[in-house]
């Protein structure tokens, strides 16, 4: 009877025993030893970095030691630069500003000189100058893919003016296309302008 009674209880210790190692098991703190550094956080013992920063224990920030130029910001390990400006660094002069020399062909050929230039910084826009040989201006907006611009029905010597421009990688010129509306019609016109 001790024999059995003395199995009885063995067995009890050893199942609470098991419990109680199996319950601290279960419930131990996976992140009691784990660090995240900047701003990361931790969840079931990994690190879960915020946006910028990677690494086993977010300790890489994406724009330590980037370098961005001419006003622009580092976010996420990309420079994100200010109006005029463009590539990896911020270090090149957005491709359209300058002076052109243009050949369109609207009723009749036509060379004359053209002006871009940048205005804003959160949404670049480009001011054209003399676009038609008008003395006037017309604005565009740069497209999404960087290599283009629409002209978006802004208005030169008081009339309507739409078409677009696409940047040529090669020569680097300006292919157009635009109409102007006047009070007594429509004139098309296309050509080139070549960078001075």
């Amino acid at each position: 009877m001790k024999t059995l009674r003395y199995l009885l209880i063995s067995s009890l210790f050893t199942l609470g025993l098991f419990s109680i190692v199996t319950y601290t098991a279960c419930n131990k703190d996976l992140c009691k030893n784990t660090v995240c550094l900047n701003g990361g956080s931790c969840l079931d013992g990994k690190c879960t970095c915020p946006p910028g920063v990677e690494g086993v224990r977010c300790e890489k920030d994406l724009c330590e030691g980037k370098t961005c130029y001419n006003g622009g910001m580092c976010i996420n390990g990309t420079c994100n630069c200010a109006a005029g400006f463009e590539g990896e660094n911020c270090e090149l002069t957005n491709k359209f500003l300058g002076t052109y020399t243009a050949f369109d062909e609207c009723n009749t050929s036509m060379t004359y000189g053209v002006g871009i230039i940048m205005l804003g910084n959160d949404a670049p826009v480009l001011r054209i100058t003399n676009i038609g040989n008008s003395n006037g201006y017309a604005y565009g907006s740069i497209s999404s893919s960087g290599n283009g611009f629409t002209l978006h029905g802004e208005t030169y010597e008081g009339y309507d003016i739409n078409g677009s421009g696409t940047y040529n990688y090669t020569n680097g010129n300006i292919e157009v296309g635009y109409t102007i509306a006047y009070p007594n019609g429509t004139v098309g016109c296309s050509g080139v302008w070549v960078k001075q």
